[in-house]
């Protein structure tokens, strides 16, 4: 025992939450916090990083505790990454281990670079709101207004936090509008102090750039939601762009964090400034606002020089051929095409169509996995589940009666495509999808096509409203706007408001926002033609208030999953019985229910929502040990972006 000592150490893998998450080894040294090392777990070795040291002393019971087996990298994480992660854990009720393994990059070599010479960066105009901002006071600020103006507020800051050998982390939703800021940015400064990181970032160049950004010799960050997890050593400032937006949320697996609620928990630990960039207020941000936690330098209140927006209604013409380009949007983009000017058409939907029904028996073709509608692609002349890895042949037989002829229903980006390229022949047409950053060659021609104009009329899905930086139009439409608000959930009017916000941002000055509806006459258009925000957050915030939705609460939502469904009912009942035994007069605990895709990849699912008080610490709701015990096949959802 002489001369061991006792090392506390988290292993890099998923735990119970209710199982401890810290382990005790021995080593013949200290081993300095952060340290990734290697212990034997069970009858395996794996990665873990230490917590603490502290010299060994004599065990009751001759309880022995095994050795660790080597130190891979001392220190890889800092003090404040694992004081971010243990905070993530709780927050978000996830095991610690998961996190931590988030923060480790995964190498083939330790190699340590050379460090770069300081470079010299562009000096940026400030405007009079860009002074407000950098000088603000309050550690959360809101920037809300066209994308150029708070562009030029972030690069200030960007320039600034170099000033002040400070860092800056610029998070955005998704790769491609990450990488055409990251364009941007470089003809502002030096390359050798700015680093984009996202998912397809290589695993050399990520580790080379990890090193520099723990170093301190990268100064400004821009990345998706993993650059929350980077070893930041002088962290002044976070930014985090459309804050609003569902793609900031990991959604799809553990731990189910929102990077933009987690940035502000790693702004706390860094003692750094937040700056929310939005097109438009949350309704979170509006009530916030409003109760003064939150220095904002506009929300929306300056309506002047905005764009002309038009409300068409498109009843009538839902059976013309032409359909959805009607008559109104067929004469604006025959005049942008004469004029030589550029339009984008925003489409919901991937693929040819919503749904395809049997023209015999009228049955909806579905995926036999997800019992979702299958979507039509022209292009591959194939059925597909947009949940799935499903498909099916064209010419498949429909399962009721054996016929081989669907009708395709509803409107996707290649139906647009197709009807566009009809009705305009000579024009030049480009299509964006969210999937263009999955091959980098095809990312590239695209930043450059948009760059360079390359088109007359851009169509693309949401990703397409991201690109302001890249390119402005004279004509953004939605050929198909009541798509967006489909599924109605507690946030959703909230969503496509932001999506508005966005696509007017697109506009060049004088510029025209086409929205084609069957319900010109909604609330939610309204307050947005006439300017009226203060009338539709204030609508929400009394509507959300009244059903107890958020900003009014915290949600957790937990979804079990199994292959049968009477042992998925049977389960969530069970569960839902001990939540409701445990629960108090400050959490509101609903019955399961089946989610809007009850059945998704052979799997089939039920929910239980979980309302609590606004700021309330997951770990000491009074039932937390039933949802910390939960078996496998159940997930916990804090903050869920759906309720469905």
């Amino acid at each position: 025992m002489k001369g061991n000592y006792i090392i506390k150490i988290a292993p890099l893998i998923r735990l119970p939450i209710a199982r401890t998450q810290v382990f005790s080894y021995l080593f013949r040294k200290p081993i300095k916090s952060g340290s990734l090392v290697e212990i034997p777990f069970y009858n395996r070795v794996i990665s873990g990083i230490a917590l603490d040291s502290r010299e060994d002393f004599p065990r009751k019971g001759n309880f022995e505790l095994k050795n660790v087996k080597n130190i891979v990298e001392e220190e890889m994480l800092t003090e404040k990454q694992i004081k971010f992660a243990k905070k993530m854990a709780d927050f978000y009720l996830s095991p610690l281990g998961i996190i931590l393994k988030m923060m480790v990059p995964k190498i083939s070599e330790m190699k340590k670079k050379k460090r770069m010479n300081a470079a010299k960066i562009e000096i940026i105009k400030k405007s009079g709101r860009t002074k407000e901002i950098t000088g603000a006071k309050s550690k959360e600020v809101v920037l809300v207004g066209p994308e150029d103006e708070r562009d030029k507020d972030i690069f200030s800051a960007m320039k600034q936090a170099i000033a002040e050998n400070k860092q800056l982390l610029y998070l955005i939703s998704e790769i491609f509008p990450a990488a055409a800021f990251f364009e941007n940015l470089k003809k502002h400064f030096q390359t050798e102090e700015i680093a984009l990181i996202h998912g397809s970032v290589s695993k050399g160049n990520f580790f080379d750039v990890w090193e520099k950004i723990k170093n301190g010799e990268i100064k400004i960050v821009v990345a998706t939601k993993t650059g929350l997890f980077l070893p930041f050593c002088g962290l002044g400032t976070i930014a985090v762009e459309e804050s609003g937006e569902i793609s900031h949320k990991q959604w799809d697996m553990n731990p189910r964090y929102n990077a933009a609620r987690a940035a502000k928990l790693l702004a706390d630990i860094h003692g750094a400034k937040i700056i929310y960039s939005n097109s438009v207020p949350t309704v979170e941000m509006w009530k916030r606002k409003k109760e003064k936690f939150v220095q904002a330098s506009d929300l929306g209140e300056d309506n002047s020089n905005r764009s002309e927006i038009r409300i068409s209604n498109i009843f009538r013409e839902k059976k013309s051929a032409d359909f959805p380009i009607a008559k109104e949007l067929y004469k604006s983009l025959s005049s942008i095409i004469d004029r030589k000017e550029k339009a984008l058409l925003v489409v919901n939907r991937k693929g040819f169509s919503s749904y395809s029904i049997c023209r015999s028996c009228k049955t909806v073709l579905r995926c036999p996995e997800c019992n979702r509608a299958l979507v039509y692609f022209e292009e591959k002349e194939k059925y597909r589940c947009l949940h799935c890895s499903h498909k099916m042949d064209l010419f498949c037989a429909c399962p009721s009666c054996g016929a081989c002829q669907f009708s395709h229903q509803g409107i996707g980006i290649q139906l647009v495509e197709k009807k566009i390229r009809r009705l305009f022949p000579s024009a030049r047409i480009l299509r964006l999808e969210a999937d263009a950053s999955k091959s980098k060659k095809k990312s590239e021609k695209m930043l450059k096509d948009l760059s360079d104009e390359n088109f007359d009329i851009l169509i693309g899905t949401q990703v397409a409203l991201k690109i302001g930086r890249l390119c402005k139009f004279n004509l953004v439409a939605f050929p198909s706007f009541d798509d967006l608000g489909s599924i109605p959930d507690f946030n959703s009017r909230e969503m496509v408001f932001a999506i508005l916000g966005q696509a007017e941002g697109l506009l060049k000055k004088s510029g025209i926002l086409i929205v084609q509806t069957v319900y010109p006459d909604s609330f939610l258009l309204g307050s947005f033609k006439n300017r009226n925000w203060a009338e539709f957050f204030e609508k929400e915030l009394k509507e959300r208030k009244k059903t107890m939705n958020p900003p009014f609460s915290r949600i957790i939502k937990i979804i079990f999953r199994d292959k049968n469904k009477i042992k998925a009912k049977n389960e969530a009942n069970k569960v839902y019985g001990l939540l409701e035994a445990l629960a108090d007069s400050n959490i509101d605990i609903g019955e399961p229910y089946d989610p809007f895709a009850a059945k998704r990849r052979g799997y089939y699912h039920k929910n239980i929502l979980i309302k609590a008080v606004p700021g309330t610490e997951m770990r000491k709701l009074p039932f937390f040990s039933v949802i910390s015990g939960l078996r496998k096949g159940w997930v916990v959802d804090v903050d869920p972006i759906s309720t469905l």
